[in-house]
């Protein structure tokens, strides 16, 4: 009997010795990660005066082939070309208005979820999926989220929101934003228009996280702030939108209106945040902790999404 207790005590205090290094290790990891930005000041501010929006002439990339890492074969064959829906066919069918259910069938194909009867089956061999096989199923979900024209309508939304919540007037030029994620542009000529800042907005991911066969929809975006009559960057900061999980059905019905309005969700989110953080926020915000807690769906800064997973995944082991 003495025994058993001791045995209960030393295993006790082993889970509580192991939790206190995964919290350490995290918290160290969240300190060194959240060192957030500081917004332009005040003074900045008065000299930019007409700021232009210059949206991402690029389509955010996909994290499909991360996704389908050792999943099925058959089941990227089957989104693909099941009732005749191949990279031929998605331009009709985007027409058609089905671009959302376009890009999340094969994320549903692969959870094993009966996916739209337009859009193919699940069943197939279970040999592991070929980097071929993930590249054409990437190709087709990469010309869906070209239809969806990402870039531009988030550049609306933080037009509208800047109005609404900023009382500025800012002008959109779908034309001089970077044509590539990488590449960084020269706005100087900007000026001799009359503009004295740019607000360079890149959708550069968006996708869907697998937890429990249940998926939850992210974007991550990227903005900065060019002051032309200051001549230098003044500004620069990812924002990561993250949606709830929800099973393949609910993802599935109504030809992926719950994918549209994540979308959606995520556009005001992320358009209202940068609008605060570029135009009205004076100091650098108290508050970085992973969860909004005026928001349901909240920004992060693109670095603590992974630690937010690990912390996810150690409240189900050990709390």
């Amino acid at each position: 009997m003495i025994l058993m207790s001791i045995k209960k005590q030393l295993l006790r205090s082993h889970f509580a010795v192991l939790r206190l290094f995964w919290l350490s290790f995290l918290l160290s990891a969240v300190i060194s990660c959240t060192v957030l930005p500081k917004p332009p000041t005040e003074t900045s501010r008065e000299k930019w005066g007409s700021v232009v929006i210059a949206p991402a002439r690029f389509t955010p990339a996909n994290n499909f082939e991360a996704f389908t890492i050792g999943k099925t074969k058959g089941a990227a064959e089957g989104a693909v070309k099941g009732s005749g829906v191949g990279i031929a066919s998605a331009v009709a069918l985007t027409v058609a208005g089905l671009p959302y259910s376009l890009i999340i069938a094969p994320y549903l194909a692969f959870i094993t979820v009966p996916v739209f009867a337009t859009i193919g089956g699940v069943a197939g061999a279970r040999s592991s999926v070929t980097a071929e096989e993930a590249r054409v199923v990437n190709a087709m979900i990469q010309k869906n989220l070209k239809a969806l024209n990402i870039q531009a309508t988030l550049a609306e939304l933080i037009g509208e929101c800047a109005h609404d919540d900023a009382g500025l007037v800012l002008f959109i030029d779908k034309h001089v934003g970077p044509p590539a994620q990488k590449e960084k542009v020269d706005y100087s000529d900007l000026s001799q228009r009359g503009f004295g800042g740019v607000l360079e907005i890149a959708a550069t991911e968006v996708g869907f996280e697998n937890f429990r066969k249940k998926l939850k929809f992210f974007m991550v975006v990227r903005a900065r702030f060019i002051s032309l009559s200051e001549g230098k960057q003044l500004y620069e900061r990812e924002f990561v939108y993250e949606g709830d999980l929800y099973d393949g059905t609910s993802w599935a019905a109504n030809n992926a209106a719950l994918f549209k309005a994540e979308l959606h969700s995520a556009y005001a989110s992320i358009a209202e945040r940068i609008v605060e953080q570029v135009f009205l926020s004076t100091a650098l915000p108290l508050k970085t902790s992973f969860q909004d807690p005026h928001q349901k769906k909240s920004c992060f800064l693109s670095c603590q999404s992974p630690q937010k997973g690990i912390i996810q995944f150690l409240n189900h082991i050990f709390f």
